[in-house]
């Protein structure tokens, strides 16, 4: 990080649309970059929508300093009311200009319009990072649009998958795909996590758990005839859900509804199959030597699991609810034991840090 070499200790703001206690894979990515930055010197600020009206609008956790705008969701509103909000946000970031302009690295984490304002005082020192995309598919040509907009008006930018880049225009300087801790027990192998998943057939039930929200554009009813397969399969399935979402209901005939938890390592160390449909969460069920079950429904989401690094360590395949690749690799003890030691090691390089080093790589 030579520019980071040069400057220490350096001010570094993100500006990502939530941050903690609000929990998302944003959320965690900014999280953790935060952490390793601070602990390099560095002083980090996070300017975030004051999402929940009990969180303090100038606040700091983990050393670093949080300045909350005081709006609220308008996805709902009418075009005028969406238009006052943008103002309102504006007028906030042009009153606050000073936090931004004293700065050495303004990052943006998707919402790059709200610095519209005062973009010509800080251009030279904007990147940004663009995590994943709108659910909506195809892609609509505005959303194309102001992607590239956006990534012009920046120094360089980031892109959370490769993927992206095939179905927007915009270009990336560097390519991440997120992190697991360099220090965790989610990186240390147990005799206990390999038994887990070899001797379900002698427990009589096979854990599965699936990590995200629930809703339509993560498959969800796919993954529940999926789970009602396997049962006339003669597979005995105990289901967690760990997120929440307007199919709770659906998902509730089926397994137990969780909810949103920060906590998920606990619940999915348990587990024998993870359905998961984002970076963040199969790589933490990789790290932890896991069958993770992938679907997709359409061409962007299969670039976007078929492009991941890892995918060659998981079962990728469309939501038509065919069950053969899972009865295939669970009744053969030698390959899960080979797709969970390559998913580990694999898993287990993919570390924050590393994340962080792409980064500073950008800022130099």
């Amino acid at each position: 990080m030579k520019r980071c070499e040069k400057k220490l200790p350096m001010k570094i703001i993100q500006i990502a649309p939530y941050y903690l206690p609000h929990y998302g894979g944003v959320e965690k990515h900014v999280e953790e970059i935060s952490k390793l930055l601070i602990v390099k010197g560095h002083e980090v600020i996070v300017v975030t929508l004051q999402n929940d009206r009990k969180l303090k609008k100038k606040d700091q956790r983990q050393k670093v300093k949080i300045f909350r705008i005081p709006l609220f969701s308008i996805l709902h509103s009418s075009f005028l009311d969406k238009f006052k909000y943008k103002l309102s946000l504006w007028s906030w970031v042009w009153h606050h200009r000073e936090i931004f302009t004293q700065s050495d690295i303004v990052h943006v984490h998707d919402v790059f319009w709200w610095i519209l304002p005062i973009w010509l005082l800080v251009r030279r020192k904007i990147f940004i990072t663009f995590h994943g995309w709108e659910a909506v598919y195809p892609v609509p040509l505005k959303n194309k649009l102001q992607r590239w907009i956006w990534s012009k008006l920046s120094q360089a930018r980031i892109h959370v998958g490769q993927y992206i880049e095939e179905f927007y225009w915009d270009k990336a300087d560097k390519v991440i795909y997120g992190g697991v801790e360099t220090i965790s027990p989610l990186l240390s192998g147990s005799a206990r996590q390999k038994s887990d998943l070899l001797s379900h057939k002698e427990r009589g039930i096979l854990n599965t758990i699936f990590v995200g929200r629930l809703e339509r554009v993560n498959e969800i009813e796919s993954y529940i005839c999926m789970i009602n397969e396997l049962k006339k399969a003669n597979f005995k399935i105990k289901v967690l859900w760990l997120g929440d979402g307007s199919l709770r209901k659906e998902c509730e005939e089926v397994g137990r509804v969780l909810g949103v938890t920060q906590d998920q390592e606990k619940y999915i160390r348990k587990a024998d199959v993870v359905f998961a449909n984002s970076y963040l969460s199969i790589l933490k069920a990789q790290a932890m030597g896991k069958v993770v079950v992938s679907l997709y429904s359409h061409k962007l989401k299969q670039r976007y699991l078929e492009t991941y690094p890892g995918s060659k360590y998981m079962i990728i395949q469309d939501n038509t609810c065919t069950i053969e690749k899972m009865i295939a690799l669970l009744t053969d003890k030698k390959k899960i034991l080979k797709v969970q030691k390559a998913a580990k090691d694999f898993a287990s390089k993919m570390t924050w840090k590393k994340v962080l080093k792409t980064y500073g790589e950008l800022w130099s």
